[in-house]
């Protein structure tokens, strides 16, 4: 996913202090994090995280201040009402809308959530913990496993379905549709059926075109009209590491995809713990990554699961394994962890 504002800046260690029910502190005090999934900023550069071992949404500012946005630590559940008092399930992708409101695949509960800018959540689409695929109105949709979501430029919700292996859609009038996947035989190929396995990131182009990583098929895929589903770069059930053009590159279990300013595309190609490019001309290439910072072992990523880009020439990724977000810079391969310590799990607020 592309996000166009500034660039997060980390701030210098400061002590910790309560105000306003906030637990201030610095980004480099080390809060813990378990299992970290969906990031995404909003309009003022404050970065959130789906802490999805601990079922919450942390929110980490640009001034240093470190708190749950929504959910509760440890609690599961689907309640609804204001921020500090609603529960979650295993929360994965998120994305916020033109006005701020921020959306949560809760993966756990089947369901598509919604944060508004007065901190109530509510539910936006689907029923909890009662899986299906059910298209219609937001009240009788029903999803499995939703794992990432962001939207298009004609404001609908484009929802990647894990667990129906199937792309979904949410249009402006509350109307839930399945543009493709196993109830929806598309062209594919020039063939007359073909399904996704395990679709688990996607970016949205400036032409509304979606770019996904469809993981257990190891490629990467493009979706646009007229309703066509290609195979944009790789071969389906080919495993490997291979750079090259389109076709004849290899991923192992891409997890997502992030389109920067120029429209070129990045791969999170999580199986081979690599970060690949895919420049404006076809050619993949694998960034090659250092560590920068305390943290001598940076540049390894382990079962990285999100990632997104932002201007000038940075990713942003959710490093799972180790569950900490890391930040790379595409231009020189740096990459340095900006929250959380690598392998040590927890819900604290900092040290």
């Amino acid at each position: 996913m592309f996000v166009d504002h500034y660039v997060f800046v980390l701030q210098t260690c400061k002590p910790t202090q309560w105000a306003n029910n906030l637990l201030k502190t610095n980004f480099t005090c080390s809060p813990r994090l378990y299992y970290p999934t969906g990031i995404a900023f909003d309009s003022r550069g404050n970065l959130y995280v789906a802490d999805s071992g601990n079922h919450v949404i942390r929110k980490f500012t640009s001034n240093g201040t470190v708190s749950v946005f929504a959910g509760r630590f440890g609690r599961r559940g689907h309640q609804n009402g204001p921020a500090f008092q609603a529960t979650f399930m295993a929360p994965a992708g998120i994305t916020f809308d033109k006005f701020d409101n921020l959306y949560v695949a809760d993966q756990g509960n089947d369901l598509i959530r919604k944060i508004d800018q007065q901190g109530m959540v509510s539910t936006y689409a689907g029923f909890p913990e009662d899986k299906g695929h059910v298209d219609g109105e937001v009240n009788v949709a029903k999803f499995n496993s939703p794992v990432e979501l962001e939207f298009n430029s004609k404001g609908e919700l484009i929802v990647l379905d894990i667990g129906n292996n199937s792309i979904r859609s949410i249009d402006q009038s509350g109307r839930v549709s399945t543009l493709f996947g196993e109830q929806s035989l598309r062209a594919c190929d020039h063939l007359k059926r073909c399904y996704l396995n395990g679709p688990a990131g996607l970016s949205v182009g400036t032409k509304d075109e979606v770019y996904l990583a469809d993981a257990y098929n190891h490629v990467i895929r493009k979706y646009e009209d007229p309703l066509r589903l290609i195979v944009y770069s790789g071969t389906a059930a080919v495993i490997g590491s291979k750079d090259g053009i389109l076709k004849l590159a290899q991923y192992k279990n891409p997890n997502d995809v992030a389109l920067n300013d120029r429209g070129e595309l990045f791969v999170l190609d999580s199986g081979n713990g690599l970060i690949r490019h895919i420049n404006s001309e076809g050619s993949v290439k694998t960034l090659e990554l250092k560590s920068k910072g305390k943290f001598l072992e940076a540049h390894q990523l382990n079962h990285p699961r999100n990632f997104l880009w932002r201007k000038p020439h940075y990713l942003f990724d959710s490093d799972t394994g180790t569950h900490t977000i890391k930040k790379i810079n595409t231009l020189n391969g740096e990459v340095e962890v900006i929250l959380g310590v690598p392998g040590k799990k927890g819900r604290s607020n900092g040290i």
